[in-house]
């Protein structure tokens, strides 16, 4: 899978990447934001009629608790004295009638508290008589007496039952009444020990609820528009409407959605009823999904842009360098690429058409030498050291050569493997010194023999013995791995012009490249010392290049000793002991020390995350990089930007 992906054209692989990377991640998110908001938004209006519901609830079973209270006050206050005063009118004398209607008035005005909402106290006798204190019923004995709350309460004398009355228009239920009243009836049956007479058969108690004001104004204000509570009513244990402000209506399943609240009192249940248009629950949902998608398409807008100028000042010049590279590789030359794209592009472009251009410089001239029958630099080192020409011969025939400083190196392979012919063994290492870069770009290689082998290196750097012993440090461990052959070298003077030539190759001769062997750790120690007392490169200098390659990389998490001292090119060993005797400290807590003081500017100067400034100062971990920082500087980052 990995090779696979690997092959796929950078154009291709970019809509790839774009795709299922950017666009059905964002469009999935998105989905699922809006069918989670959707959710939420529903079951807010729900709780929101819920709550509209428990107020009215609240109100009903306020009004039949303290009714229920009121009703029983005044059948039992003064010894049952108003229930006497109600018999007594039960009389075909006028006068004494009258007179008990008087007593009756006065001991109810005393009775019952001067609350605007009490309409009436109702006394039925069981001889089809009716007495009233305040205002008269709009309704016979015969229909009152049908009233399912009538008939419960005589079958449980001296217990309250509650009814309900809703008025259809103004005068409905009294004189003075208004339409749309929500009247609660409380009814109780009287007992031989409540009435001593035996003549009353019901007592009853009319009140008007502020719950059916308060649903009458849900309702219209629904109806305007002003809220989403829907309609609302009042409906009992059979499904029957108690009291509803609206025209009756049916409300389909389909289409409303309904929400219910429970009234209990006694053995009786009312439900409070909401009926409401589904779509209207999430009208507020939608009006928020299309800003937000209009914020999505606006987003997506802004990165179909960004990725298209991507596209255009990135990807399509890269593939076209790609594209003019496989034809460089398949030989053809005539290669010409027309700059676009973004700067750093362009200038890549520019280098590559450089770089084809030079090429066919050099091919050509290659080919114009070759042509002209020109010996390579090979040809007159070999001629120098077998004694074929003299070095100034050299020099008139080929200058160059001469042209800069140079230094002599002789190396000497050790014993080859078993079962190698010494001559194949030559040719592998001749090539496998020619693929390190350095030795392709510097040196010159002559073979003397099997085992010895001459180099004339051309000096372009002023660390020439630091460079030096790097190289033959690779090439040592190359061929050890390569090869299992064992190197050894020696190094001559530096030298410039053909007159110190032959000087040069019999001190490389004479010493015969004797014990210097290249093992990494001891060549390292010995080149450093050499270095900083004939080249005057100090160790405090190499100490400021390594203290600002960590400056320059202190946020890189992966930075280490090994980075560093591969950097200033030493022996991490060497490197670690140096730094600490430069700089006074180990690498680990110089790196940490630069960390803090970054974390801490930051705290001051930016408003970053706390896990944002870890991540900026080389700490991948947030809680790790709490716990240096509170151990360095006494406080948690938090608290030390609180502090400023």
């Amino acid at each position: 899978m990995i090779r696979k992906r690997k092959t796929i054209p950078l154009k291709k692989l970019y809509y790839l990447a774009f795709v299922f990377l950017i666009v059905i991640p964002f469009l999935a998110a998105l989905l699922i934001a809006l069918f989670v908001l959707n959710k939420q938004f529903k079951r807010q209006a729900i709780e929101n009629i819920e709550r509209a519901q428990d107020t009215i609830v609240t109100e009903l079973i306020s009004d039949i608790n303290v009714m229920s209270m009121r009703l029983s006050h005044l059948i039992h206050t003064n010894n049952n004295e108003i229930i006497d005063y109600a018999a007594g009118t039960d009389t075909s004398d006028i006068l004494e009638k009258y007179e008990y209607e008087q007593q009756l008035t006065q001991a109810g005005s005393l009775a019952l508290e001067p609350v605007k909402d009490i309409l009436s106290v109702g006394f039925y006798m069981k001889d089809g008589r009716e007495t009233y204190i305040k205002n008269k019923i709009n309704r016979g004995p015969s229909q009152i007496k049908e009233m399912k709350w009538y008939q419960a309460a005589l079958e449980h004398p001296n217990t309250v039952f509650v009814g309900s009355f809703h008025t259809k228009s103004a005068n409905d239920l009294f004189h003075g009444g208004k339409k749309d009243l929500f009247v609660l009836v409380f009814a109780l049956s009287p007992n031989v020990s409540t009435d001593r007479s035996k003549k009353l058969e019901m007592v009853t108690f009319y009140q008007i609820t502020g719950a059916g004001e308060t649903i009458r104004e849900y309702n219209q204000n629904y109806q305007r528009g002003n809220n989403k509570l829907g309609i609302t009513r009042v409906t009992d244990e059979e499904g029957n409407i108690i009291f509803d402000t609206t025209e009756d209506q049916d409300f389909p399943e389909a289409e409303y959605i309904r929400v219910i609240s429970d009234v209990k009192f006694g053995n009786t249940i009312w439900y409070v009823e909401s009926y409401i248009r589904a779509k209207e629950l999430t009208e507020e949902f939608w009006s928020v999904a299309r800003m937000i998608v209009l914020a999505a398409v606006l987003i997506f807008l802004l990165a179909g842009y960004y990725f298209n100028y991507f596209l255009q000042g990135i990807i399509n010049p890269v593939a076209e360098i790609n594209h003019g590279l496989k034809r460089v590789e398949d030989g053809e030359l005539d290669v010409h690429i027309s700059p676009q794209g973004q700067f750093e592009v362009r200038s890549m472009i520019h280098q590559f058409n450089a770089m084809v251009r030079r090429i066919r410089a050099l091919i050509e001239e290659y080919e114009e030498k070759r042509r002209k029958g020109e010996k390579k630099p090979e040809d007159y080192l070999k001629e120098l050291v077998s004694g074929m020409q003299m070095p100034q011969r050299v020099h008139e025939q080929y200058p160059e050569l001469f042209g800069e400083r140079y230094v002599l190196i002789g190396i000497s392979a050790g014993q080859y493997p078993p079962g190698q012919k010494n001559m194949d063994m030559a040719e592998k290492l001749t090539e496998g010194f020619e693929r390190n870069h350095r030795f392709a770009a510097r040196c010159v290689l002559y073979r003397e023999s099997v085992t010895f082998f001459l180099v004339l290196y051309r000096i372009s750097e002023t660390d020439v013995r630091f460079q030096i012993s790097r190289m033959l440090n690779e090439l040592q461990e190359t061929t050890g791995k390569e090869y299992g052959v064992q190197l050894s070298a020696c190094v001559g003077k530096e030298m410039y012009g053909w007159e110190s030539f032959m000087e040069g190759l019999n001190e490389i001769r004479r010493k015969n490249c004797l014990s210097i062997l290249l093992w990494l750790t001891n060549l390292f120690s010995w080149i450093m010392d050499y270095s900083a007392s004939k080249l005057n490169v100090s160790e405090t200098d190499i100490m400021i290049r390594a203290k600002r390659y960590i400056a320059d990389h202190y946020e890189d998490a992966q930075l280490s000793l090994s980075m560093v001292a591969e950097y200033v090119g030493l022996n991490e060993k060497y490197f670690t002991n140096r730094f600490t005797k430069e700089t006074g400290e180990t690498f680990s807590g110089y790196l940490k020390d630069l960390r803090m003081q970054k974390a801490q500017e930051l705290l001051r100067t930016t408003s970053f995350k706390i896990y944002e400034i870890s991540e900026m100062v080389g700490y991948h971990n947030a809680e790790h990089f709490t716990r240096m920082f509170k151990k360095v500087n006494g406080v948690s980052p938090a608290q030390y930007r609180k502090m400023l």
